[in-house]
């Protein structure tokens, strides 16, 4: 048999593990996580389905490293307690409609799972409401903002997950006033 030239093709680790994360985010934003399954992930990604294991030790790991990590507000999202109202409206209407990869969409349809609900509790309470609390800057700043979390997952129900589309074109700002005022409402209720 004559040698060829050719060299094998090197693998590239990180850019493989990346594309199986970035499959899984949709996966699990259009599925939530107990109707994702590996192999329509392993598949979207182009790999092998024994990956998921090797990089991620199981389907619960990859959702670990897909999902829950971005299920965190910066704090330049929340702002202060005086922009808070107005960026977190400014979150929710320059969202798209069209829902590709969301956190809190992926959030929602895999809340009720046995395996990664725990884990979904404490990345929620560690990525959103502590670092709202901690803007809010008052004793009842954790009730406060589980009662924002709570505004923002339902809309998202309605709009993203429901498709229910409260508003036409034109009402787009009223829309977006009776949000903000409902937010503001919230915040005003601050000790």
């Amino acid at each position: 048999m004559p040698a060829t030239n050719q060299q094998p093709r090197k693998r590239n680790a990180e850019a493989t593990r990346q594309k199986i994360i970035e499959a899984a985010k949709f996966v699990f934003t259009e599925k939530g996580y107990d109707r994702a399954a590996t192999r329509e992930i392993a598949d979207m990604a182009g790999v092998n389905l024994a990956l998921i294991n090797r990089y991620f030790g199981s389907k619960a790991g990859l959702f670990n490293d897909s999902v829950a990590p971005a299920l965190v507000f910066s704090e330049e999202e929340y702002g202060s307690r005086d922009t808070l109202a107005a960026n977190l409206t400014a979150l929710l209407m320059n969202k798209p409609e069209e829902v590709g990869f969301d956190p809190i969409i992926a959030m929602l349809r895999s809340a009720s799972s046995e395996e990664v609900g725990p884990l979904l509790q404490d990345a929620l309470e560690k990525g959103i409401i502590q670092p709202a609390a901690k803007t809010l800057d008052s004793t009842d700043g954790r009730e406060i903002a589980s009662v924002l979390m709570a505004i923002i997952a339902g809309y998202d129900v309605l709009v993203r997950m429901m498709r229910l589309r409260p508003y036409e074109d034109p009402d787009r700002k009223a829309l977006e006033k009776r949000l903000k005022a409902v937010f503001e409402a919230a915040v005003s209720t601050i000790d």
